[in-house]
């Protein structure tokens, strides 16, 4: 996947975070058109946790192409950060190594533990 596919698919991301918001805000809407919501109630049930699921499904697929290209993107509302995965060392294998092996660095590799790369979201505020 190309950084300019996965920059299409984090505005697509925005566009329908922003439309679960308004489904769920009262505060946006009039009282009129409030009461007409509720007379077409019906009609939009489900639809919000649609949305849900469609964005946390955009939310998966772009994070997965973050990892992917290995770097940080960022569109209008929305910034998903690439973090590589954490190194971690053990030690007391480390101190084993060092007490009984003289060749340090040559034995340093098979204790050094990597953590899984992943990416973030970090949306505009407003």
């Amino acid at each position: 996947m190309k950084a300019e596919d996965v920059v299409v698919l984090m505005n697509k991301h925005v566009e329908m975070k922003e439309q679960v918001f308004l489904l769920q805000s009262e505060d946006a809407m009039p009282a009129e058109v409030r009461k007409k919501v509720k007379d077409i109630e019906a009609e939009f049930e489900g639809k919000s946790e649609k949305g849900e699921a469609a964005l946390a499904k955009s939310e998966e697929e772009i994070k997965a192409a973050v990892v992917e290209l290995g770097k940080t993107l960022v569109v209008k509302g929305l910034k998903a950060d690439f973090h590589p995965g954490r190194v971690s060392w053990d030690a007391k294998g480390l101190d084993q190594v060092m007490k009984t092996n003289p060749e340090i660095a040559k034995a340093i590799a098979p204790y050094k533990k990597k953590g899984k790369d992943y990416a973030s979201f970090r949306f505009a505020s407003e």
